[in-house]
């Protein structure tokens, strides 16, 4: 009425947070695990996560257990990934004498195809906020660490051992180095104490907060190699499921596929 204008742009409207009795959580009844007990058990990201990639954001109704253990569950989905990223990198980064460094290409498949997907999910997550669909901003960021944690670091385990050529291992310790630390930025505002304590330890720098957001520009840019790769992750995710079915252990050889 003052100005002429809409009073606001954009509008979230959330669903109702349940308990297990699909009772709306109330103060009085206390139907709700203590939050700051849970914080201090498991920190404040974890309860973020739970309730930023739930329906709840998209208008959907929440069901909140009483037991916060299975709010913590939620962690090992995307918090702890990342986490487990860090450390490897931290493990053995530790033990070099070179500095890594960061890079915007590398030589090997590997290496291009994680830089690569990393520059796909800063690219993702950033049109996911800026549409304010915050769920889907989760989404892609579990999708990522699964292409980290389970494909490029497993692949490339040899390298950071040190059972390769100097520029081979130099290479995967730049690449991940580069990928943590950009990543730490994407994540900032979805696990903002987890990104911030991983981005100052690799980097010294203030704050994570205080960093420029990255650009597809900053990363390779081989999509072609990235669709073939998520091809080739696919198929070996359809052959193991084919192996659960037949209850054939992972190391068994196959005479066919």
């Amino acid at each position: 009425m003052l100005f002429d204008s809409p009073p606001f742009k954009n509008a979230i409207c959330h669903g109702v947070v349940l308990d297990e009795n699909k009772q709306k959580l109330s103060k009085r009844l206390r139907n709700y695990p203590d939050p700051l007990e849970f914080f201090d058990s498991y920190g404040s990201d974890i309860m973020r996560w739970f309730l930023c990639s739930s329906p709840v954001l998209q208008g959907g109704n929440l069901l909140v257990p009483k037991e916060s253990r299975e709010i913590a569950a939620v962690g090992r989905e995307a918090i702890q990934p990342f986490l487990n990223a860090y450390s490897f990198f931290s493990l053995y980064a530790n033990l070099e004498e070179r500095r890594p460094r960061l890079i915007e290409n590398a030589e090997e498949a590997l290496d291009r195809y994680i830089l690569t997907k990393a520059g796909e999910l800063a690219q993702s997550v950033s049109g996911a906020l800026d549409a304010f669909d915050i769920p889907r901003a989760h989404a892609e960021a579990s999708s990522f660490f699964d292409a980290l944690t389970n494909w490029y670091i497993r692949r490339s385990r040899a390298r950071f051992w040190g059972t390769t050529e100097q520029a081979s291992r130099d290479g995967a310790f730049d690449t991940l180095y580069t990928v943590l630390v950009q990543t730490a930025k994407v994540m900032a505002p979805l696990m903002p104490i987890v990104a911030e304590k991983i981005y100052k330890n690799l980097t010294g720098e203030r704050s994570v907060h205080l960093a420029l957001w990255p650009t597809a520009d900053a990363f390779a840019q081989d999509h072609a190699l990235s669709r073939s790769m998520d091809l080739v992750r696919s198929a070996c995710s359809a052959a193991l499921a084919v192996r659960e079915r037949f209850r054939l252990r992972v190391r068994l050889p196959l005479k066919s596929l």
